[in-house]
């Protein structure tokens, strides 16, 4: 909830333009976003991050699986569940640079960004974890949470209140919205494969 709060924020403000923050971390202007650009944006804020941290980043929302982010999928990282069904990305043929943001964005991006690095570091470790056990099936985990269709919202609640999770229903949507890569309103075989980043 707090890293889609924080998206809100940066989302509301006035002056948000999503395709300006996208140029601002574009350091080549190549049109997509690399490991280094994340890099650069961090030691530029006075952030150690690791190389690794940045490219699970770029690995959870690369759904094209070509090391780099463009533009839709930077989209999906910065934007709120909310914006992004109203924010559409449009094709990239040209644009200029430099751009600077103000404070307040820069900020608000810089927490973004680090507060995706650390989700992505703790689903990595649970995805090693889970697949280290010698009983782990991807038709297990299906089949105890959804069905052989997928996850679907009600699927997912009750599956947390089976295991004494007490949960809202807009924090399963934020989990759904989160993970269905393919918007159909809930997570499919596929969503899970990919998210979970099983082989």
């Amino acid at each position: 909830l707090k890293i889609d709060s924080l998206k809100q924020n940066l989302n509301t403000l006035v002056e948000f333009d999503p395709f300006l923050v996208f140029s601002r971390l574009d350091y080549l202007t190549k049109n997509a976003l690399n490991s280094k650009d994340f890099l650069i944006f961090f030691q530029e804020n006075f952030a150690n991050f690791s190389e690794q941290d940045v490219e699970n980043i770029i690995k959870w929302y690369d759904y094209n699986f070509d090391g780099l982010l463009s533009y839709g999928e930077f989209l999906n990282l910065i934007l709120s569940s909310k914006a992004r069904s109203i924010i559409s990305p449009f094709n990239l043929q040209f644009y200029k640079r430099k751009y600077n943001l103000s404070f307040q964005i820069e900020t608000l991006l810089f927490n973004i960004l680090s507060l995706e690095i650390q989700l992505s570091n703790q689903n990595l470790l649970l995805v090693q974890a889970i697949k280290s056990r010698f009983d782990f099936s991807i038709q297990k985990v299906l089949s105890h949470i959804g069905n052989k269709e997928g996850i679907t919202k009600e699927q997912l609640k009750f599956f947390m209140i089976k295991y004494n999770k007490n949960i809202q229903d807009k924090e399963i949507k934020l989990i759904i919205d989160r993970l269905d890569i393919r918007k159909k309103g809930y997570i499919t075989i596929q969503d899970f494969y990919f998210n979970f980043q099983i082989d």
